[in-house]
């Protein structure tokens, strides 16, 4: 299996730990970020949330639920974060379930931020990134979104085989904005566009919707 590669720049511990935010690793890397990234970016360890359990499969597209419970730290207030339908008939794609909405409440018993917040995104965010990045939506005060689209694909995967033995997958569901409309597709789109991991900025290790999110922090 090929290993994963993460891009860590050291230069932005100094820019984070600067920030007058106390930080907290949102990761799967879960208490593992403190071993392998907190010594590469010159972090000292962090607290960090934990996934819900059961932990999703690899590859599945990650969880809904972890997106909902980062979310629910960074309120002071409920709101809907998106609202949920599957198709419910093979034979006429517009029948759908009755909605149902997905709740973000302050969390209980845990340090909560209700400040400023910055969402960078790319063509990378995708799946349970997207419906992290829609569960802020109605967040207030709303987050500064700085990158690129999301991938437009958000939806669970209903998992079928065929008799000779294939399997294949396909979204049922969309995640509706407080309008109605989804995302799907064309992905949800930042506020400030700034290019992601293009091919220059990596070589030189620049990032330029990070550098933007730093600047609106200080500039405030």
């Amino acid at each position: 299996m090929k290993p994963l590669r993460v891009w860590l720049n050291p230069d932005h511990g100094p820019a984070l730990a600067a920030l007058p935010f106390d930080l907290v690793w949102a990761t799967t890397w879960e208490e593992e970020a403190n071993a392998f990234v907190a010594p590469v970016l010159g972090m000292p360890p962090l607290p960090f949330i934990p996934w819900p359990s059961p932990r999703p499969e690899p590859g599945g597209g990650g969880s809904d639920a972890l997106g909902i419970q980062i979310a629910e730290r960074l309120t002071g207030r409920p709101y809907t974060a998106y609202t949920k339908r599957a198709r419910n008939n093979p034979g006429d794609p517009a029948s759908c379930t009755a909605g149902q909405p997905i709740r973000v409440g302050p969390a209980p018993g845990v340090p909560r931020y209700t400040g400023p917040v910055a969402v960078l995104t790319g063509p990378l965010t995708i799946s349970a990134g997207e419906t992290f990045t829609q569960s802020l939506t109605g967040r207030h005060p709303a987050p500064l979104r700085i990158g690129e689209n999301t991938q437009g694909v958000f939806s669970d995967t209903m998992d079928r085989s065929l008799p000779n033995g294939w399997t294949f997958t396909l979204p049922n569901e969309k995640y509706l904005n407080a309008a109605g409309s989804s995302y799907d597709g064309a992905g949800i789109p930042p506020r400030h566009a700034e290019p992601v991991y293009a091919k220059d900025d990596v070589k030189h290790l620049r990032d330029p919707a990070l550098n933007r999110a730093l600047r609106e922090f200080r500039s405030r």
